[in-house]
């Protein structure tokens, strides 16, 4: 599979750069209450921006997040960073100051209320120096991508015969032929 597919794999510049941000950029580090209904989460926002205070924070989270790590912890969540896969959350952490807190976020069946507690200080900020490391890494996921992506194709084009269970899978192409000599019938 990797030799079908490696040819259209490429990994771009803004990749390299997303990739950077993503691992060593800075990050949020945060206090979070993560919640499934829409009413009750205006009505801890509500609570948690009548006292603004971290340790008020928390002790909400400690009694409504439905998230047992950050109901554990008292909201205490791993630093968000950039490129992870909600935008809409990034944006929202991103876009606080120290002390302050967010509005109502929802992602997915979840609505999330931040309370920052500042940025992380970058790791790394040369970039050439973690380059090459980044570029294998992001190569490889977007190969395991596209590996997926070629066997899903292949195994729905193929007619799969199992004789244990008596079952058989015809083809995309098998089936298209079919239908269409099958129309090519009504027609005459």
């Amino acid at each position: 599979l990797k030799k079908l597919v490696e040819s259209r794999v490429e990994v771009t510049t803004e990749d390299l750069q997303k990739g950077f941000e993503a691992n060593f950029g800075q990050k949020v580090e945060c206090l979070a209450i993560m919640l499934r209904e829409q009413r009750t989460a205006l009505k801890v926002w509500q609570m948690a921006s009548a006292n603004p205070t971290e340790e008020y924070f928390g002790q909400l989270a400690k009694q409504y997040s439905v998230e047992p790590a950050s109901q554990n912890n008292n909201g205490q969540v791993p630093p968000i960073r950039r490129h992870s896969g909600r935008p809409a959350l990034e944006e929202e952490a991103f876009s606080l100051k120290n002390g302050e807190i967010s509005k109502v976020v929802q992602v997915g069946e979840y609505y999330i209320i931040l309370f920052c507690q500042g940025m992380t200080e970058p790791v790394v900020t040369e970039f050439d120096a973690v380059k090459e490391h980044l570029y294998q890494d992001i190569l490889e996921k977007k190969l395991r991508l596209a590996m997926e992506d070629e066997f899903l194709a292949i195994r729905g084009d193929a007619q799969i015969d199992t004789f244990l269970a008596g079952t058989s899978q015809s083809g995309k192409a098998l089936r298209a032929a079919a239908k269409q000599h099958e129309q090519r019938g009504t027609q005459r």
